[in-house]
């Protein structure tokens, strides 16, 4: 057997290439493999750990070969040399083409045309031109890694919207921007998103290490709109840091940065909460008169905020019996004001969801038959839930799943929205005024399902019409397309018109 086999070894300001035969890495045992380095290091190769490492080779011509990074280095000779032919962030000066950063696939499509997936779209790229061309595949459609969505409660509608992604940036949808179309948002990686019920003119977006902007205009003056109102703490605040509006009063905002921290006046100032051990805070939720923190290492732990009186605390969470990782999601949401829902990471099959009635002393295990899925998130609904007795939704590696209980004895988890791919669902919500539930996909856009049990009661059963009806939103079609989407058979429900835009 014939052939090359390449290896791009991604060191930081020193990349190599490497060549090992077929035939020769066949006949090798044991650990005896060594391929050889060929050709110049990259210097300047910026891998980020290893989430950025890309090697293509051409199959007609294997003396052009494309090595990507944070940026995009080409060879003609086979590695001898290296060209920066793609620059994401000094372009301007480089003259070289402006391609989004970070790689993490390419592949050669044919001699002259590189099929680049980055952080920012599909691309396709000319690489026989002194200049790289470079086209996006994606049209209109936002298939960015969505990681917080926020909703506007007090919007029927639906027309208010808010997304950061990962890598880079945001959206920010709204009636007076742009005529309802989506308009960017400057931020870094958007690690937060918060709209202000009261005024949903009043965002905010975050960025790593606790950076929160602030805008009063929804971003309708310019990408760039805004004023940062929580700097950046690398040493002291984790990677991704949350914003949460009052859900009882837009005034108030609570933001975890170096501590947790609030604002009285819409956002525009930060206090610390006075309360020890609110260091290094991974999650927190709020609802009604509750709080809830999960700080890295200290106790996770309950406190009550009253407007009039301030805050008190109320008590300890505590783990479940057998479980040594830390909450990595947990919500309020309920009637009850001692009812605690609770998510724990991880591939553990019979650990994953929780229910406390105790404000946390106790837990119930409500994992049932859950698949062994990544949990990320645990949402409860407490309105537009008919005659169930309890809603419950986890998004998860693979999508969403929904514990619909008529009682207690209700114990099955059922995956909602087969036109829902099987997609990691970062982010959960519910739009109390319209009843859609938002999930917010790492890669394939925003999508909504209508959660309104009170009309549709028959809930998500299995073969009911919601169980289909995840549909994307924006919709990324465009004048020219048609789309036909099949509904099940059996089927007694009012007609619905979906605008295709």
């Amino acid at each position: 057997m014939e052939g090359d086999v390449y290896f791009l070894a991604g060191k930081k300001n020193g990349a190599i290439l490497y060549k090992a035969g077929v035939s020769e890495i066949i006949s090798q045992t044991g650990f005896e493999f060594k391929p050889v380095p060929i050709g110049a290091t990259i210097p300047d190769f910026i891998p980020q750990g290893v989430y950025n490492v890309a090697l293509a080779v051409n199959p007609t011509n294997k003396n052009k070969i494309m090595a990507l990074g944070e940026d995009g280095y080409y060879s003609s000779n086979g590695g001898a040399t290296w060209t920066k032919k793609m620059d994401a962030y000094k372009s301007h000066l480089s003259g070289q083409t402006y391609v989004h950063s970070d790689h993490h696939f390419a592949e050669f499509i044919d001699d002259s045309t590189l099929l680049d997936a980055h952080d920012g779209c599909f691309c396709l790229t000319n690489i026989n031109t002194p200049l790289f061309g470079n086209t996006h595949t994606i049209g209109n459609m936002i298939i960015s890694q969505i990681s917080p969505t926020a909703i506007c409660n007090s919007d029927k509608n639906n027309e208010n919207l808010l997304m950061g992604a990962q890598d880079n940036g945001g959206v920010s949808k709204s009636p007076t921007t742009k005529a309802g179309e989506w308009v960017a948002v400057n931020t870094g990686d958007g690690t937060a998103a918060g709209i202000n019920y009261s005024n949903p003119l009043i965002r905010f977006m975050g960025s790593i290490y606790g950076a929160l902007h602030r805008t009063n205009t929804a971003y309708l003056a310019d990408y760039k709109d805004g004023k940062e109102v929580l700097r950046a703490n690398p040493s002291k605040a984790p990677f991704v840091c949350e914003v949460i509006i009052h859900d009882q009063n837009p005034n108030i905002v609570f933001a975890n940065h170096d501590t947790l921290k609030f604002s009285v006046d819409t956002g525009n100032t930060f206090n610390n909460v006075p309360y020890p051990g609110l260091y290094e805070i991974e999650e927190v939720d709020q609802y009604a008169e509750r709080i809830a923190f999960i700080p890295k290492y200290n106790h996770q732990a309950l406190i009550n905020y009253d407007t009039s009186t301030g805050f008190t605390p109320l008590n300890r969470i505590f783990s479940p019996m057998g479980i040594t990782v830390n909450f990595n999601s947990v919500c309020l949401a309920s009637t009850n004001n001692k009812v605690i829902y609770a998510s724990v990471p991880g591939l553990d099959s019979t650990n994953k969801v929780f229910k406390s009635i105790d404000n946390g002393l106790t837990w119930t295990n409500i994992t049932f038959n859950l698949p062994n899925v990544s949990v990320r998130k645990v949402l409860n609904q407490v309105a537009g839930t008919g005659s169930f007795e309890e809603i419950i939704y986890v998004a998860t590696n693979i999508g969403v799943y929904a514990l619909i209980r008529e009682t207690e004895n209700s114990k099955k988890w059922i995956k909602v929205g087969k036109m829902l791919p099987n997609v990691t669902v970062n982010d959960l919500d519910i739009n109390y005024s319209s009843l859609k539930l938002y999930a917010s996909t790492f890669g394939r856009g925003l999508w909504e399902l209508d959660v309104n049990y009170a009309v549709n009661s028959t809930g998500i059963n299995d073969n009911k019409i919601n169980e289909d009806q995840f549909q994307v939103y924006p919709n990324p079609s465009t004048a020219n397309q048609s789309i036909q989407i099949e509904l099940p058979k059996m089927l007694v429900m009012p007609n619905l018109l979906y605008l295709i835009m």
